[in-house]
């Protein structure tokens, strides 16, 4: 499931469906997660990309709600290769 809520601003879509898009075992990928406020899931991965120092650069931060989602990522992380110069990986 994607959901981009850009353009919804301060005006979610109907609680009852989204709730439906965001419970259960299914994966959600949620553009301006931030704009969910309260009605954004407890538990959750937010990836954040930022720009970095350089142009074609960017900043990739990970983090969990929970300790168990914490660590599946920590192992992820630990299985891709960042064969980029300068790479690096962290799970916060």
């Amino acid at each position: 499931m994607h959901l981009d809520l850009y353009r919804h601003g301060e005006r979610l879509p109907d609680p009852d469906w989204l709730a439906e898009q965001l419970d259960g075992d299914a994966i959600a990928v949620v553009e301006w997660f931030e704009h969910l406020g309260d009605a954004a899931p407890r538990e959750a991965i937010v990836v954040s990309i930022d720009y970095a120092s350089e142009v074609d650069e960017r900043v990739l931060e990970i983090a969990a709600s929970k300790q168990r989602l914490s660590e599946a990522i920590s192992a992820a992380l630990g299985e891709i290769d960042l064969a980029t110069g300068g790479a690096r990986a962290e799970a916060t």
